[in-house]
């Protein structure tokens, strides 16, 4: 069975799995970074008939100014951009485009970052040790609700009979497992996708990272995600303050650029966590099932008042 380590000792990350990570993210930023910025110039090009001056050049802080000090431009941190050029509103703008685009770059750095190490082995890949972690929280889970306890051989069973599900008797057997259908679904297709081939795990990467988003991630970090969302706009209303009361002259949006990156980026990983987080009615359906258990207990049995009462009657007999 591959679910027979515990969870406990998938709990921590080993340092290969840390180096590895670190690395790929690092290679990205190499890789992306020079891709980025043309892409970044051709915008400016395109859509504000600018002319990008990023090659060494020594240009004055405005344009046609003879007189006044020069600044040497560069490639990844210094840029003059001559905005809406052969027009009354031509200007000179000057932008620091590495500072400008951090953020959102650091971001789909780190989303590269976890889909390959999603489909790399256990032993060297962060997110798949993540995953794996999770199917057998969630399996031991499962064994706890039917079992009371656990056990190797509880924990096989259910294990295969997740694997072995059939999904026309799925709401069925949820309510066996004491959790929620989808619960139920998402953990299934987490096994499957262990299961597959290489090629099937990259095609449903999304089966895998989808159990460790919704019984992990959502649930523990969906209030911070929440948070820094605020902060994010907290930033931006006071750049964009600043902006209007001329303390970050417009010939310099480099500061605005950066916060509505900042912005953006909470924005779409606030989205992402909520695609992935359980809706309200699945994170009642736990307490239903137990008020449900406890309904049948107390129609077959009684009342807790009456139950008490009989047992000290037969102790009394036992004692007698």
């Amino acid at each position: 069975m591959k679910a027979s380590k515990s969870s406990f000792e998938l709990e921590g990350h080993n340092t290969k799995q840390i180096i590895i990570f670190i690395a790929i993210i690092v290679a990205l930023i190499v890789c992306f970074i020079p891709l980025i910025l043309p892409f970044f110039k051709n915008l400016l090009t395109d859509y504000l008939n600018a002319e990008v001056f990023n090659n060494g050049e020594w240009l004055p802080l405005i344009k046609d100014d003879k007189k006044g000090q020069l600044f040497l431009t560069n490639p990844y941190f210094f840029w003059a951009v001559d905005i809406y050029r052969k027009s009354a509103s031509e200007t000179r703008i000057w932008l620091n485009p590495g500072l400008s685009l951090l953020i959102p770059s650091l971001i789909i750095d780190f989303g590269c970052a976890i889909l390959i190490t999603t489909l790399l082995p256990q032993k060297i890949g962060v997110m798949r040790h993540k995953i794996e972690r999770e199917i057998i929280k969630a399996i031991e889970m499962i064994t706890y609700n039917k079992f009371g306890e656990y056990s190797d051989i509880n924990r096989g069973q259910i294990y295969n009979e997740v694997m072995n599900l059939d999904l026309r008797y799925i709401r069925e057997m949820a309510h066996d497992y004491s959790i929620s259908a989808e619960d139920l679904r998402v953990l299934y297709k987490a096994i499957i996708w262990s299961h597959s081939s290489f090629f099937k795990k990259m095609i449903n990467i999304g089966d895998g990272i989808n159990i460790y988003m919704r019984y992990y991630f959502t649930s523990k970090y969906s209030n911070i995600v929440l948070g820094l969302v605020y902060v994010g706009a907290a930033v931006l209303i006071i750049i964009v303050g600043l902006r209007g009361l001329k303390f970050i002259p417009p010939t310099h949006p480099t500061a605005v650029l950066l916060a509505l990156g900042l912005e953006f980026t909470l924005l779409i990983i606030y989205a992402v966590t909520l695609m992935f987080a359980r809706s309200e009615d699945e994170n009642d359906i736990g307490e239903q099932i137990h008020t449900s258990e406890a309904t049948l207990l107390g129609s077959d049995f009684g009342s807790s008042k009456e139950i008490e009462n009989l047992l000290r009657v037969f102790l009394k007999k036992k004692s007698s």
